[in-house]
């Protein structure tokens, strides 16, 4: 699924192709300025906020780059689930992890540490915080400073649940945070042995997936239990509802945006699915 996802992120005509297979697409793009290392990133042609004589405190929209893909939301639907699956991958190189645990192969538990160190896209090596402080804001059709005279800028993120699981609540009903770490991190292991060196997907991994445990139509009777990776967030898209640690306290997901009494034709498309097969 990553594989055609991000094809169609490079190449619009591929798009009717998700369409058929019931594939949602939503991409964050980051501008190119890091010379050969564009060639590790799936690119696009997009309208960027950034252009020469800017002030600090709001940016335009007002030129056409190429960009590099650091993060994509893939929503598809599975045979016999009336719900879709909502899952999100990022570059590898987009923010370190916080702390989380994983069950290793002897069935025991491994703790890993937050770790800062080596390059990232959006975290300065080494940073010890504070992480995900929100510098701009939406006005109208452009950007503007959070909290003026205090400009737009960078700032150190961080993925708070590694995997899209809390360290102090269960992701779902069957499993662990722990147990579940390891089956994201196993999945991620399998499909990307699997691709050839050079291969530019390489460079992306998926950091779970989340959906509802299957009912019948209308949403009135729907079990809306979150299943999954319910702690999921896409640290280009979601930077700032991830909560302010590894555990669920003030953690929105896919659902806090698409929750199921919504009706548009965005969200849970049961008027729009065609069959996989």
């Amino acid at each position: 699924m990553i594989g055609e996802a991000l094809q169609a992120a490079q190449r619009p005509e591929l798009t009717d192709l998700c369409r058929r297979w019931t594939r949602v697409l939503r991409s964050a793009p980051l501008r190119h300025r890091f010379g050969q290392a564009f060639v590790n990133f799936v690119p696009r042609r997009e309208v960027c906020a950034e252009i020469p004589g800017r002030t600090g405190e709001q940016w335009l929209p007002a030129c056409t780059a190429t960009v590099a893909l650091v993060g994509i939301h893939v929503v598809g639907s599975t045979a016999g689930h009336p719900e879709m699956i909502w899952a999100t991958f990022e570059h590898l190189g987009n923010t370190p992890n916080d702390a989380y645990s994983y069950r290793n192969s002897g069935g025991g538990t491994t703790p890993t540490a937050l770790d800062t160190s080596g390059t990232w896209l959006f975290t300065t090596t080494g940073s010890t915080g504070p992480f995900n402080l929100r510098h701009a804001i939406v006005s109208g059709a452009n950007i503007a400073a959070e909290s003026p005279p205090t400009p737009i800028g960078p700032d150190n993120i961080i993925r708070h649940k590694a995997w899209g699981a809390a360290s102090d609540v269960q992701p779902n009903p069957l499993k662990t945070t722990p147990a579940s770490n390891s089956e994201i991190i196993s999945v991620n292991n399998s499909v990307r042995g699997v691709l050839i060196a050079g291969d530019v997907r390489r460079n992306y991994i998926m950091t779970g997936s989340t959906w509802l445990i299957a009912g019948s139509f209308p949403f009135a009777s729907f079990n809306t239990t979150q299943v999954g990776t319910s702690k999921l967030s896409n640290t280009t898209m979601e930077t700032f509802t991830q909560g302010a640690s590894p555990t669920a306290a003030s953690t929105l997901n896919c659902f806090s945006c698409h929750p199921a009494g919504k009706t548009t034709n965005v969200s849970h498309v049961f008027s729009s699915l065609k069959p996989l097969f």
